[in-house]
């Protein structure tokens, strides 16, 4: 009978230390799921029309230490001043633009410049066509997406949020440091275009 009460005992003993190490709460006698953590990683997906205007918002708003994004458009005002508000408060905000259509982005890139955001167009033999942002070398959000006004209001779209996954962020990162390398000066860019032929 000791040995059974024993046995019992052990038992017992185990599944706790396996409940609590499996995050749970144990109190009152009940056993709970514990809250997930803030830093737990998670990934989510969004469209548009919807929350995927929300989602891209949020992110670039909750960044404290940098903002990295590589689009195909960002012809977006109220956007564009969310990136200056986040540079106003620390951040380290640096864009990258698709050489595509370059007199649709001029007047943004412009304004991001003037502002002392690094903005630039991304050059590629390809067609880029890679919508993405990085936040504080951690949270992730791509998909098609390319945060224009008619993208995130009008257009069925999709994008994944990945946060608190470096792993994940270190990889959209050493391709925006790889393209941002051989990035083009839109100042450049005007005055090869207003070169005589």
């Amino acid at each position: 009978m000791k040995r059974l009460l024993s046995l019992l005992a052990t038992g017992f003993l185990a599944t706790t230390q396996v409940a609590i190490a499996n995050e749970t709460e144990i109190g009152d006698g009940v056993v709970r799921p514990a809250a997930v953590s803030p830093f737990a990683p998670s990934i989510r997906v969004a469209f548009s029309p919807g929350e995927a205007e929300a989602e891209v918002f949020d992110l670039v708003r909750k960044a404290n230490k940098s903002i990295r994004i590589l689009t195909t458009s960002l012809v977006n005002r109220e956007l564009a001043d969310e990136l200056l508000l986040a540079k106003s408060r620390g951040v380290d905000v640096r864009v990258l633009f698709s050489g595509a259509n370059k007199d649709q982005k001029s007047f943004v890139i412009a304004f991001l410049k003037n502002a002392g955001v690094f903005a630039a167009y991304a050059s590629t033999r390809q067609t880029l066509n890679s919508n993405f942002i990085v936040t504080d070398e951690s949270n992730s959000l791509a998909g098609s997406v390319d945060y224009a006004s008619t993208s995130f209001r009008r257009n069925y779209e999709t994008i994944m949020i990945v946060k608190n996954h470096p792993d994940a962020a270190f990889k959209f990162m050493s391709a925006w440091d790889a393209l941002a390398a051989e990035a083009e000066d839109p100042a450049s860019v005007r005055q090869k275009q207003g070169a005589p032929g």
